[in-house]
């Protein structure tokens, strides 16, 4: 399709996800789905919020298993 379906953020403090989910709660905005980078000693959290009701778990759990099987990154999505 020819519009944005999800919008995302990279954070480098997991304590920055809890504000922007409440914040994102509080415009209704019910959809959402946040998980964790890796790579060594390093971690970045990335959160994502949709305005349809299109999941994303799945994607997620997919493009993880591709990551782990080409490099050394993870991604865990909660």
């Amino acid at each position: 399709t020819d519009y944005c379906r999800w919008y995302t953020s990279l954070l480098g403090r997991k304590s920055s996800l809890k504000p922007l989910r409440a914040l994102l709660a509080k415009n209704k905005i019910t959809n959402i789905q946040s998980g964790e980078f890796t790579q060594g000693k390093t971690a970045r959290w990335a959160i994502g919020w949709s305005f349809t009701t299109e999941g994303m778990a799945e994607k997620l759990k997919a493009i993880s298993k591709k990551v782990n099987k080409n490099t050394s990154s993870t991604i865990r999505a909660k």
